[in-house]
């Protein structure tokens, strides 16, 4: 384990040999392109819930960007990543609040069985609700529902979803939610073919769905059809509720992140 300190300032104690760690400790972020565009969108009085938060790099970028009026919920159902998570937050000092649960968020309610391949070792971002292994572990982790959760107010106003696989349960599960459009924006990760299930989901619900690209000068918004995009990082994309907003923050050049 190594303690680095990522740009904005905050320590994340990694893995230098797993994917993650890596890219951090060789590069200084992981996935530039949602790191980036969670920095343009969080508001300081956000309500901002992370989804997959892992040990909780993501979290470190809403926390860096919220007043102490903010608000963070992160999810994480991998125990061992969870304990990585809460020591990694523990240390930060942060005046906002973060709430962290060991629980996974899905279609449903109860024990769901996450699945890990023989390359989650070297990878700890690849465990999953939904995709089947050849070979690996199982392991038992409670699952609740975004309805459940977020059934009364305070609303969350931003969510990033990180689950490898299990989006369009995830968003199944929150349709009422959703229609209520107290979620101002989602940033997600989907390796279906375009339109997936989780796109058509969100479109439903009344979000406008870009894809996440990038280019030298800066991030950049694209039509969710759009086959560009980077070979290093995963296929991600926005739902917004308030499409002039994102494009007015994401069309300025440059990395703000960095």
């Amino acid at each position: 384990m190594k303690a680095l300190t990522l740009p904005w300032g905050l320590k994340l104690s990694v893995k230098i040999n797993e994917s993650v760690g890596q890219a951090i400790w060789q590069l200084g972020v992981y996935d530039l392109v949602v790191s980036e565009t969670l920095w343009r969108l969080t508001d300081p009085e956000d309500f901002a819930v992370d989804i997959g938060a892992n040990i909780g790099y993501m979290t470190s970028i809403l926390a860096a960007r919220m007043s102490k009026k903010g608000r963070i919920v992160a999810f994480e159902p991998h125990p061992e990543l969870f304990a990585r998570l809460e020591e990694n937050v523990r240390g930060w000092n942060c005046q906002n609040q973060i709430d962290l649960v060991n629980t996974a968020l899905s279609e449903t309610e109860g024990i769901r069985s996450l699945s890990m391949p023989d390359e989650f070792n070297g990878n700890e971002g690849i465990a999953s609700l939904t995709r089947k292994i050849l070979s690996g572990r199982s392991i038992d982790v409670l699952s609740s529902t975004l309805d459940n959760v977020f059934s009364h107010p305070p609303y969350p106003t931003l969510i990033k979803i990180d689950i490898e696989g299990a989006e369009a349960e995830l968003v199944r599960g929150g349709r009422k939610l959703l229609h209520s459009h107290q979620v101002r924006d989602i940033i997600f990760e989907d390796h279906e073919r375009q339109p997936s299930q989780t796109t058509n989901t969100l479109t439903e619900c009344g979000y406008r769905v870009f894809k996440l690209t990038r280019s030298f000068f800066g991030p950049k918004l694209m039509s969710p059809l759009t086959e560009s995009g980077s070979k290093w990082e995963p296929p991600s994309y926005l739902a917004t509720m308030d499409a002039q907003r994102a494009l007015d923050r994401m069309g300025a050049v440059g990395w703000k992140i960095l």
